[in-house]
């Protein structure tokens, strides 16, 4: 077995936040946020997810994601891992977000804002993350 596809092999084995397939990871009939760059993909679960709300400031959420290494750790280890390449946002498989240049990398420890250029989204994923369905504004 070749060593680049045992490495990818491993990688998805202890990284289960992170998939490295063609498409996104199911949860029930909706399919959660994917960022995928080059051909990877990573999956924002809804086990990840402390909580999220609504910023009025340009379509935004905020989520506060939970500090551990599948999802916090794991989420800045898939950006270090594509700096200089382009980062594609889906919802359902749909594209939410204009596609962006990662030109650092980034750290999730104190929780991200995620532009939405689909209002109509907005509230769709709002509501897929929040464990209590209220929509709630950001100072």
């Amino acid at each position: 077995m070749p060593k680049t596809v045992l490495v990818v092999l491993l990688l998805s084995a202890f990284l289960p936040g992170c998939t490295t397939g063609p498409g996104p990871q199911q949860e029930g009939s909706a399919s959660p946020l994917t960022y995928r760059a080059g051909n990877e993909v990573f999956t924002l679960t809804k086990a990840c997810i402390n909580d999220v709300a609504f910023s009025e400031d340009g379509n935004a959420l905020f989520f506060d994601i939970k500090n551990n290494p599948d999802c916090s750790r794991g989420f800045a280890h898939f950006f270090r891992r594509h700096v200089g390449e382009d980062v594609d946002v889906r919802f359902h498989n749909v594209t939410v977000a204009d596609k962006m240049k990662i030109v650092s990398p980034l750290t999730f420890t104190q929780g991200f804002y995620q532009q939405v250029t689909d209002p109509t989204a907005v509230d769709k994923i709002l509501k897929y993350y929040k464990k209590q369905q209220q929509r709630i504004q950001l100072p």
